[in-house]
């Protein structure tokens, strides 16, 4: 609904019916999970958002694609964790550090999507998170990634999640 400008932590977590939403352009926040085990299949990411919570759309098994907007300046921890149907993700060519002085992408943000086979890691991101594109869950299709030289630091987890690209035959 327009007007709306925030959307709370768990807001629509397990509606798996759910399946399409329409973000008006007044949404400045979108909570942690807060569309998680949903069926939505595809998303449009208003300007204003400056970044994507913790496992905001974590097993969305039926998302297909992402667009994400320039204001975008992090992508968090598990963000889109088992989007097995996720091909397309439609990225800023810059990550906007107006908001954050540390651009990233989380810990296994996109780990154990299935069917993405390319990425582009937008220019500014500093950081690539642990298992951020993990792929030995389900069978791995990443093969090209290309990562800008502003990338300083792609993390590796010897424990829970194993190190960024564990998995990938790329």
């Amino acid at each position: 609904q327009k007007g709306v400008q925030s959307i709370g932590a768990s807001a629509f977590s397990d509606c798996e019916n759910l399946s399409e939403v329409i973000l008006p352009e007044t949404v400045e926040f979108i909570g942690e999970c807060a569309f998680r085990y949903t069926g939505i299949t595809s998303i449009t990411i208003p300007e204003g958002i400056n970044g994507i919570q913790h496992g905001t759309f974590s097993y969305c098994s039926r998302l297909k694609e992402v667009n994400l907007p320039d204001s975008i300046a992090y992508i968090g921890e598990s963000a889109f964790l088992h989007c097995e149907s996720l091909a397309k993700i439609t990225m800023p060519t810059k990550m906007n550090n107006n908001y954050s002085s540390f651009p990233e992408i989380g810990a296994a943000a996109f780990s154990e999507c299935g069917s993405l086979r390319e990425f582009t890691v937008p220019e500014g991101v500093h950081t690539i998170g642990s298992a951020a594109f993990r792929c030995f869950v389900v069978s791995s299709s990443l093969e090209e990634i290309t990562i800008p030289a502003s990338v300083t630091s792609i993390e590796e987890d010897s424990g829970e999640y194993g190190n960024a690209f564990y998995g990938c035959y790329l």
